[in-house]
């Protein structure tokens, strides 16, 4: 793992996604993820997302684990309709600390470990929007090594 170029502070616009929730432990969004991609075939739209997220709805601190809510998501352009299990959602803008992630999903939590010092480091708080991954390749087009996923921390105002 390595955590490319340490945290930049970025600010964002909403995002319209089109997604499948998923509830459990956060390591657990790959079921979601499969039915997001089987969605989108019999929908005819495999292949047409922008960009692709992990959302995660609650806050994994103080929450038990198989009540988590997070959300396998894909932005497009334009935005279909969303028929269930779908769901359409907005990621929401605003102030965000943001970290790339390279190497394989199974080392991300030192990312994730490293973005949650540099609030510690630097006297920020957290914001309330939720945190999300934005997967910059994926397995399909990169070795586990070789992927990059952006880790975003919403910054309170």
């Amino acid at each position: 793992m390595e955590a490319n170029e340490g945290v930049a502070v970025r600010h964002g616009d909403d995002v319209e996604v089109l997604g499948i929730e998923h509830t459990g432990p956060f390591e657990g969004i790959g079921e979601a993820f499969g039915r997001l991609d089987e969605w989108l075939a019999e929908h005819q739209l495999a292949g047409d997302a922008t960009a692709m997220y992990a959302i995660f709805l609650t806050d994994p601190r103080g929450t038990p684990s198989e009540e988590l809510k997070s959300m396998a998501a894909v932005s497009m352009s334009p935005m279909p309709e969303a028929e269930a299990p779908a769901v359409r959602a907005t990621v929401a803008g605003g102030e965000y600390a943001v970290i790339t992630h390279e190497g394989p999903y199974d080392t991300i939590l030192d990312s994730y470990r490293a973005l949650e010092q540099w609030f510690t480091d630097n006297g920020r708080q957290f914001g309330d929007r939720p945190a999300f991954e934005v997967y910059l390749n994926t397995p399909e087009n990169a070795a586990p090594e070789d992927l990059r996923t952006e880790i975003h921390f919403a910054l309170a105002g």
